[in-house]
């Protein structure tokens, strides 16, 4: 029988001292060396990154670090799989010692592990349950069949030039192809003329596909946990998409600015979180439990969905430390509760919880490799705080996270910020990430203000291809 905790605050204020987590080994896995801060409360003993930088260096002094890029020196596209053949050695090392591990997902690696050595606990939802709702088609199908209100397109498949002509007649030019599977902006495709759709066809024909009517809208996401018996919801962003001074792709991941405030009517939060709760249920019913990310785009009337990100995402790091930080608990220890047998918390706490998603006085600006081709990293600058003024930076001393910094006008440049030499791919995850407490974004909510894109050309500068 599961016991009743009535304060969450007790649950976690008392953390540490839960015996998988004061004895144990305790592990982050993840793309990110810095998104090990999504469990910090956790007191992790390791990190294990598909990514490493300059920043990585001093989180090493603290941690075990295991990482992909370490032993590649090549700035990829980062993916999870990447990390599997540094993983096996090192847990075994630790022979009957009990090792709980939380991925940014899981995946069959490490399933396969847990199965075959029972001093390993994965504490995510079963990849089976993310490849499925991966499937953009069938998440779109079954999300329109409980009433959520999604982007007007259809279900289909690539077939040939004749598509073109229907989806244009129903939908107008541009529309969307959105691909399953998709992420970070790969994956989805403006389609404005018959010469983008051939080209789609060629490289696509066969696949599943969702095709969307275009809205130029504003771009939000929320980061949320269903536990067993609940959804918990945290403060709603801004994302940042396409910017030009920031990456190659049309639709990539640029960041997300928490200010939303005077940005976005009340009436659109409120519906945000509503579908949020809808589709939450809906996770918990296929048995997904943990973190998991909702897209959603925005117009004058109304708020559409767009996609689900079953896993953590790229700003929970981010939203962690700056929930910490205002003295919340945040919301990645929700993701813990289904995995603390015995443990629970009610369902009152959760609704006053989810009463408290005020705007978030946060923001963080990825840089991608811009150059177009794959380039050698000969010089960057070097990751901590740092003020900017004057269009000059700064340096005021080391950081990783946007809590460290001592004053509200500081700037924290991280994100494995790659090492001197290290191989940046042409379409690779980021090179920087800037945190800010300030806004990022302009007053539509869309694009970049003036002062940010002078921080980011600043930052820019200082990084030196070959």
């Amino acid at each position: 029988m599961k016991k009743n905790l009535l304060n969450p605050y007790e649950l976690f204020s008392n953390i540490d001292r839960h015996t998988s987590f004061k004895e144990d080994i305790v592990f982050w896995l993840g793309l990110r060396t810095s998104d090990f801060a999504s469990i910090q409360f956790i007191y992790p003993d390791g990190i294990g990154s598909a990514k490493y930088g300059k920043d990585s260096l001093l989180i090493e002094k603290k941690y075990k670090i295991i990482s992909a890029e370490k032993h590649t020196k090549t700035r990829t596209d980062s993916d999870m799989t990447e990390l599997e053949p540094y993983l096996t050695d090192f847990f075994l090392s630790f022979k009957k010692q009990p090792i709980h591990i939380i991925s940014y997902h899981s995946i069959p690696f490490l399933e396969n592990l847990a199965a075959k050595f029972p001093n390993i606990n994965l504490l995510n939802p079963k990849y089976s349950i993310k490849k499925y709702l991966d499937q953009k088609t069938i998440v779109r199908k079954e999300l329109i069949k409980r009433g959520i209100n999604c982007i007007p397109g259809l279900e289909t498949i690539v077939k040939d030039k004749y598509q073109f002509d229907e989806i244009a007649k129903k939908y107008d030019t541009p529309f969307i192809a959105q691909f399953d599977e998709s992420a970070s902006g790969s994956g989805v495709h403006l389609i404005e003329n018959h010469s983008d759709f051939s080209e789609l066809i060629l490289k696509n024909s066969g696949k599943p596909v969702n095709f969307l009517k275009y809205i130029h809208g504003e771009s939000m996401n929320i980061n949320a946990v269903r536990t067993r018996n609940f959804v918990v919801l945290s403060e709603p962003s801004f994302q940042i998409i396409g910017q030009p001074s920031c990456t190659k792709r049309k639709f990539g991941y640029c960041g997300n600015d928490f200010n939303i405030g005077g940005k976005i009517s009340e009436e659109h939060i409120k519906e945000i979180f509503n579908m949020s709760k809808k589709i939450g249920e809906w996770l918990g019913s296929l048995e997904y439990y943990g973190v998991f990310g909702i897209d959603f785009i925005t117009d004058k009337k109304n708020v559409y969905f767009t996609e689900i990100n079953p896993r953590f995402q790229g700003s929970t790091s981010l939203l962690t430390d700056r929930q910490i930080e205002m003295g919340k608990i945040p919301l990645s220890f929700f993701h813990l509760v289904p995995y603390l047998n015995g443990l629970s918390v009610d369902e009152g706490a959760i609704q006053e919880y989810n009463k408290t998603t005020n705007t978030l006085k946060a923001s963080q600006i990825l840089l991608h490799n811009i150059s177009g081709k794959d380039s050698i990293l000969e010089s960057s600058i070097n990751p901590g705080r740092y003020r900017f003024e004057d269009e000059e930076l700064k340096y005021l001393g080391p950081a990783n996270f946007l809590s460290e910094t001592k004053s509200w006008d500081e700037v924290v440049l991280a994100g494995d910020i790659p090492v001197n030499g290290t191989r940046v791919l042409n379409d690779s995850d980021e090179i920087c990430r800037i945190y800010t407490y300030n806004e990022t974004l302009d007053k539509g909510g869309r694009d970049l203000n003036a002062n940010t894109k002078k921080l980011v050309d600043a930052v820019y500068s200082k990084f030196k291809f070959k």
